[in-house]
């Protein structure tokens, strides 16, 4: 196999490793703006049942019931969405951290390619 052919190769693992990379990339910036969405949407609807519960506060007790089912719902969803943010935070951090993993490989790749390169390039001037 000639050298230029191996250049050759080489250069193009490094181009479907940096695409890779653009490519989960792209999806961990998708990943982090739902996460965003996420939270924002909790946000809302911890102020929607915060104005809700100060807005009845004036019957006692006729809606301390109520006001214990709505902690109640309210904790069990903030759970729910709580666990769920922890799995996408928890898939997020493994794709980053493969996507790191790529671009680690990608460099190295490039700083070896550009080693062999330059040794050739000096073994041709010989």
């Amino acid at each position: 196999m000639t050298l230029m052919t191996q250049c050759s190769e080489k250069g193009f693992e490094l181009e479907i490793k940096s695409a890779d990379n653009r490519v989960l990339q792209e999806q961990l910036q998708m990943k982090c703006a739902e996460n965003k969405e996420m939270e924002d949407k909790i946000l809302h609807l911890e102020q929607q049942l915060a104005s809700i519960s100060s807005g009845n506060k004036s019957y006692p007790s006729e809606n301390c019931v109520h006001d214990e089912y709505s902690e109640e719902l309210r904790k069990k969803v903030q759970s729910q969405e709580n666990s769920g943010l922890h799995v996408q935070n928890k898939k997020l951090a493994e794709e980053a951290s493969y996507a790191k993993e790529l671009a680690s490989a990608a460099a190295v790749e490039l700083k070896n390619l550009a080693g062999d390169f330059a040794r050739y390039s000096m073994l041709m001037t010989i």
